[in-house]
């Protein structure tokens, strides 16, 4: 049986007033989870309760498993099981831990359900729409918000009130129709919410949209084009990207349904992560990746923005962890963000977390 070690690695945002530019980073610990999740070969999630116990769920598409575990990484119990009855689910694309109750929502049946934190179902709400992606939950104000898509160019996030089943509003971005016009693929659509506000990441472009639920208002934050990278090439004009896009589509492809990262064949790209990671900034971890040859390092940005998305810094996370491996974010606990790296050979899978501090 292959070992499998699982690591947790938090990265704690100190809003720094001096000497800006310089990076500080520390490691502060691991936890190794040795027990269950044995066959997941990608860990999807990890979301933490008050008291620093944690669950953690398996990539959705292989095999799907949530966990809960104490602080120090030992098995406490295992939320639901496969299957399509009460409080089974197929597809675990979201798991978040809110109010001391855990939340998750399955894209393959569309439904959202609620578990306290000793796996024993509370409720299910079956309000949501079939083929529907990812998920934002805003748990404080019974709010949910998840992408969904009929057919091009049908596609819209739906908001809806998940505590008494009411539907609230569809929102047509013109930046979401524009994706899948362009894509006509189907994805995990990266969203976060901090209500009334609902950001999310574009998978083709470099940018994050700030969507305001209340005044219907939308507003789009581009990154530095000299960050963005496609596969072994460098493009100039978005026009080349989405033309490479839409080539690559035709091609087998594996979909990895990480937080809106396409991986088309040879290349990934699409922003890894968005949230807001202290009371004062919002952290947008970009992960841009050439191909899969042995001298191409996967590359890691970590871009931070404050509460009004105004730019503060970019930090390179693969070069500040000396890792020419990339990371990917997978939570966010606090004032942290809880990152994830695996490494594979012939004969065991080794999946890593560290617990970070980074100085900005």
């Amino acid at each position: 049986m292959r070992n499998i070690v699982y690591t947790i690695l938090v990265i704690i945002f100190i809003n720094s007033s001096t000497n800006f530019f310089e990076e500080e980073i520390v490691i502060i610990k691991k936890i190794i989870l040795q027990e269950n999740l044995q066959h997941a070969v990608d860990l999807q999630e990890v979301s933490f309760f008050s008291d620093s116990s944690f669950v953690a769920s398996s990539h959705p598409s292989r095999y799907p498993q949530v966990i809960h575990y104490n602080k120090d990484g030992l098995q406490i119990n295992v939320i639901s099981k496969r299957g399509r009855g009460p409080f089974e689910f197929m597809r675990p694309t979201n798991v978040q831990v809110c109010n001391d109750e855990i939340y998750v929502w399955d894209h393959q049946l569309s439904k959202l359900m609620i578990f306290d934190r000793n796996g024993e179902g509370i409720k299910e709400s079956t309000i949501m729409e079939n083929n529907s992606a990812s998920m934002a939950l805003d748990c404080n104000e019974n709010i949910i918000a998840y992408f969904t898509r009929r057919s091009v160019p049908l596609n819209f996030v739906r908001i809806i009130n998940y505590e008494e089943d009411i539907f609230i509003k569809d929102v047509g971005s013109q930046t979401i129709e524009h994706e899948l016009m362009t894509t006509r693929v189907d994805f995990h659509f990266n969203m976060y919410m901090n209500y009334p506000n609902l950001y999310y990441g574009s998978p083709i472009r470099d940018e994050i949209v700030v969507y305001n639920i209340l005044s219907d208002s939308e507003k789009n934050i581009s990154l530095n084009d000299d960050d963005f990278y496609l596969g072994p090439n460098r493009y100039e004009t978005r026009d080349q990207v989405n033309q490479d896009i839409r080539n690559a589509i035709r091609m087998p492809y594996i979909f990895s349904q990480f937080k809106g990262i396409y991986e088309l064949t040879d290349f990934i790209v699409g922003i890894t992560e968005v949230g807001f990671y202290n009371p004062e900034n919002i952290g947008i971890l970009i992960g841009n990746e050439y191909n899969y040859e042995e001298d191409d390092p996967r590359r890691l940005n970590l871009f931070v923005y404050d509460k009004n998305m105004g730019f503060i810094k970019k930090i390179n996370m693969n070069k500040e962890i000396h890792e020419e491996v990339g990371l990917k974010v997978v939570s966010s606990f606090g004032n942290s963000l809880v990152f994830y790296r695996a490494d594979s050979d012939s004969d065991e899978v080794q999946h890593t977390l560290y617990f970070l501090r980074i100085s900005l």
